[in-house]
């Protein structure tokens, strides 16, 4: 159910109030949440690169290679957020 739907059930003051500060609370977390979801989204690429099954044999140096190379590019993604853009060391 969405937050806007709340009050069309039922008007109710307290039901109001619920909705509105459950909407404050969730615009106050909305930055951290998306940036903690854009590095979730990059956990699940790290991992198959780093994964062998289905792969032709590479080697180690082959591995850290493309491993490097994709977070070269997750470095560049992060450069507009003061905290995803530290995690990498340039």
């Amino acid at each position: 159910m969405r937050l806007d739907t709340l009050p069309a059930h039922r008007q109710d003051a307290d039901l109001i109030e619920l909705r509105d500060g459950l909407h404050h609370a969730l615009l106050s977390v909305q930055p951290d949440y998306m940036e903690l979801r854009q590095a979730t989204d990059w956990l699940v690429p790290i991992a198959r690169l780093s994964d062998p099954d289905g792969k032709p044999d590479r080697s180690g140096t082959q591995v850290q290679q493309e491993l490097t190379a994709f977070l070269s590019d997750i470095d560049q993604q992060s450069q507009s957020s003061s905290r995803l853009g530290t995690r990498f060391p340039r």
